[in-house]
């Protein structure tokens, strides 16, 4: 169950980070970005974030990598993995709770937070 409401979003575009910064601050979230996994490991280490969504495509360390390091550094986090190609799998197995397939449309990420918040069942991919 997921109790922290402090959100990192990471993701090479600056438009798509002011779109969540945007939509998830409006519903209650305490929300930071990176442009890139080494961005966000850094961030990390000063801050606590329950929630981390991460981009598959970046430079340099792409969402997978990311995701591997995130689950074994913070076990506890909700992490959800995106990305335009088919890759659910991928980040499912390194140890994303969900993955969404681009297009994101809020409201999904919106759902699964709250799923998480609620209960610890959830379907990892929508």
């Amino acid at each position: 169950m997921i109790g922290n409401r402090n959100v990192l979003v990471v993701d090479d575009s600056d438009l798509v980070r002011r779109i969540f910064f945007d939509a998830l601050s409006l519903h209650g979230f305490t929300v930071s970005s990176a442009c890139d996994g080494t961005s966000a490991l850094k961030l990390l280490e000063d801050s606590d974030f329950g929630i981390i969504i991460t981009d598959y495509c970046m430079p340099g360390m792409n969402g997978i990598e990311l995701t591997k390091v995130l689950r074994f550094q913070y076990p506890d986090a909700l992490i959800i993995g995106m990305s335009g190609d088919r890759l659910g799998d991928d980040f499912l197995t390194v140890g994303a709770d969900v993955f969404l397939l681009k297009p994101v449309r809020l409201q999904d990420i919106i759902s699964v937070i709250e799923s998480f918040r609620g209960t610890e069942a959830c379907n990892p991919c929508f």
